[in-house]
């Protein structure tokens, strides 16, 4: 009898540890994402040095920083907020209180130009349109056949999509 307890205690533990994490992976509005707080650390002539909120010292390079992300004049000290994406690439960086201006568009991939650094996708009213990319999307987007539907994340601030996701 005191078997039959515990066991019938374990599977209902189990059963409850699925049943939340399968809830908390559906309602994850970027799966896979962290934002974290970072510390600039050191900054030479092409390499941005900061520390994370966790004590992991990373570092990217101050021309991506610049063009991509338009976060400029940077100094020791100065508090950022950054975004990675699944692959533990920087995605998006922004200062502190600064929003992230971020909008979604999904269409199908008509074409893909790695060289150009762009996408473009046939969306729901017939139209088509290009994107360009950053580095971390652009690899990413590599492995994706033509007639595939995405998700793009694209950054108002300049116009660069960020991430995608494969829909179903």
């Amino acid at each position: 009898m005191d078997r039959n307890k515990r066991w019938f205690a374990l599977s209902l533990m189990v059963v409850t540890l699925l049943i939340a994490s399968a809830g908390y992976s559906e309602n994850s509005e970027n799966k896979g994402h962290r934002i974290l707080n970072v510390t600039v650390t050191k900054i030479t002539e092409d390499m941005l040095f900061f520390e994370t909120e966790e004590g992991t010292t990373r570092n990217a390079s101050l021309k991506v920083v610049e063009k991509y992300e338009k976060v400029r004049n940077l100094k020791v000290g100065d508090q950022l907020v950054m975004e990675f994406d699944e692959g533990n690439q920087i995605i998006r960086i922004n200062r502190p209180g600064n929003p992230s201006d971020r909008f979604t568009v999904s269409g199908q991939v008509v074409e893909f130009d790695p060289t150009g650094k762009k996408v473009t996708l046939k969306l729901k009213d017939g139209t088509t349109h290009t994107y360009t990319m950053i580095p971390p999307a652009r690899s990413k987007m590599s492995g994706v056949p033509k007639g595939t539907t995405v998700l793009l994340d694209i950054d108002e601030k300049n116009d660069l999509v960020k991430d995608f996701e494969r829909q179903k």
